[in-house]
């Protein structure tokens, strides 16, 4: 692989290989991937650019030598270890066009008669680029549920150990109608992060910024290999193991309360100043990781206890946002200059401090109560309780929410059980919240109103497609790209003559809003009404078109939580 050392908007080529099983999905897939690669060029630069790409040869059995160009010597260069192994894809699920592959090359089983096979010719490669994308679309390893794509890097450029090739694929059986393009474009983008640094398979090749490598090499040039796990073991200057010795869960459990959890952290320099930024927390050591969830999630993402609906943890739950956080990570791999004004907010944690981004929601909850004040963002509300047909806001308001506290069939494991009791509840150590890879923390989160089983529509404010019918719309909700979650003050109501009908569901809605410059003003019905301060209610009273007089009213947030 050629190099310029020039920094240029990072440019990915996309090279689709079989999306025939997507059938009528094709041109939606492909716009959202355009729109995808678009937001990396303008996110990214790269430090060191690269003239031409070719994917090295797989080698039978996984057996290879680093040799240098020649073979005559050590390097980065592969050599396979007596063949060649044509039979399996080079990149993904499928095979990618021989124009892009170079010759085989090989050396005896001893690493010596070093030299590329006679019969072996070289593709021409991918040039003016800087990384490849091979998108396919097959159904291989697409088990989990929950799983609608997933992608991983193929090859990394000798020199600085930059990704340059990878593969996207996407599970067709799970594409359907009702992918939100949002959501989509969310999933595309999270895969894409994954190959091109975001990944336990790359941390062992991050470099400072002089362009030295953070973890330690070999005389190889490479970071040392663990056979057991079947990666490459990176330096505690990248990621570091510590043990939280006060981590609180129910007072009847543990060394009263208290046990021992460890959690792994991003510790490179710009993720550490971004997280003691935005949870406020001067002494934090950097950037929590996932510590469940098997291969594939564990240690792949941010904790989504610590990070809720950043783009890049481990389940999508609502309204992705990729922060500041993971483009300090990309520009810490040492490879990319990030563009931080194409960072989205995340307000999930921000400002908390450091008990809440350190220890269990147990200890927030607690806290929050000794303090009385709100326990947002997590909750305690069972869904089953009389509290269960009210709604709240999630805490980016831009969905209407439920608690997510739950019934398991199997005790929790204990340090993820926080409740002494719960009212009318036997066993509360069967009950947290939906979400395990959240430490089954309990939180506000968007969902899914249904009938009979059957999914309806979804509670996310921005997405117009979750507009209620006039019919079943009592508190006169809004849903756009310029709407948001506010709290209602009352059970809303609609009436026409002698019939007077009452909404099941309240607590909250999503209204048109907007931010001028003497304040927040929420817009229903057409006529528009002024906040002036947290906590005013805006009394409600107005026909709708259908002829029913509706009543209820609005708790004005804060300008800053909307604004």
């Amino acid at each position: 692989v050629s190099r310029r050392n020039v920094e240029n908007s990072l440019r990915i080529s996309l090279v689709y290989l079989e999306l025939e099983p997507l059938r009528l999905h094709v041109s939606v897939v492909k716009k959202v991937l355009s729109e995808a690669i678009q937001y990396f060029h303008d996110t990214f630069r790269v430090r060191q650019t690269v003239e031409r790409i070719i994917l090295d040869r797989r080698c039978l059995n996984d057996s290879y030598f680093l040799k240098n160009a020649t073979g005559d010597g050590p390097g980065k260069v592969r050599f396979c270890k007596v063949a060649c192994d044509a039979s399996k894809p080079l990149c993904g699920p499928r095979n990618v066009p021989r124009s892009d592959v170079a010759a085989c090359r090989v050396c005896n089983e001893h690493g010596e008669d070093c030299h590329a096979e006679n019969n072996s010719s070289s593709g021409v490669g991918k040039n003016d680029t800087d990384f490849v994308l091979y998108v396919t679309a097959s159904m291989e390893k697409c088990e989990k549920r929950e799983t609608l794509a997933y992608a991983a890097v193929c090859q990394q450029e000798g020199n600085v150990d930059r990704p340059v090739a990878g593969f996207l694929n996407i599970c067709p059986d799970k594409m359907n109608v009702s992918n939100d393009q949002k959501e989509l474009l969310a999933t595309f983008k999270h895969e894409i992060f994954h190959a091109l640094g975001f990944s336990p398979s790359l941390y062992a090749f991050f470099r400072y910024d002089n362009g030295t490598a953070i973890t330690p090499r070999s005389d190889t040039g490479m970071p040392p290999y663990d056979l057991a796990l079947g990666r490459y073991t990176w330096s505690d200057r990248t990621i570091k193991t510590i043990e939280r010795k006060d981590w609180m869960i129910r007072t009847d459990k543990g060394n009263n309360g208290m046990v021992s959890h460890t959690v792994q952290l991003m510790v490179t320099p710009r993720v550490q100043q971004e997280v003691q930024d935005h949870f406020n927390c001067s002494s934090l050591e950097g950037a929590e990781l996932e510590n469940q969830g098997g291969p594939g999630t564990e240690l792949a993402h941010w904790e989504k206890r610590v990070f809720e609906n950043e783009g890049m943890t481990g389940a999508f739950t609502q309204n992705a946002v990729f922060s500041r956080v993971t483009l300090a990570l990309m520009e810490d791999t040492g490879w990319y200059r990030s563009n931080f004004k194409m960072a989205e907010t995340l307000r999930w944690g921000k400002n908390l401090g450091c008990l809440f981004v350190n220890n269990s929601c147990k200890a927030w909850l607690t806290q929050q109560q000794r303090l009385k004040e709100k326990a947002y963002p997590f909750c305690q509300t069972l869904k089953n309780s009389t509290e269960a047909q009210r709604t709240y806001c999630s805490n980016d308001k831009t969905s209407v929410a439920m608690c997510n506290l739950a019934q398991y069939t199997q005790p929790l494991p204990v340090e993820y059980q926080y409740f002494e009791s719960l009212a009318g509840i036997n066993n509360p150590g069967l009950y947290g919240g939906s979400v395990d890879l959240a430490d089954f923390c309990p939180y506000y989160q968007g969902f899914v109103w249904t009938s009979k089983g059957a999914g309806l529509l979804g509670s996310y404010c921005l997405s117009s497609s979750n507009q209620k019918t006039e019919e079943k719309n009592y508190g006169l909700e809004y849903y756009g790209s310029d709407a948001k979650c506010f709290l209602q003050g009352q059970v809303w109501e609609k009436s026409k003559c002698a019939v007077r009908w009452i909404s099941v569901d309240w607590g909250s809605g999503c209204y048109k809003y907007r931010c001028d410059q003497d304040g927040l003003k929420i817009i229903i019905g057409g006529l528009t009404y002024q906040c002036y301060h947290p906590g005013q209610v805006l009394s409600i009273e107005m026909q709708s078109s259908d002829g029913w007089l509706h009543k209820g009213s609005i708790v004005c947030p804060s300008c800053q939580d909307i604004c």
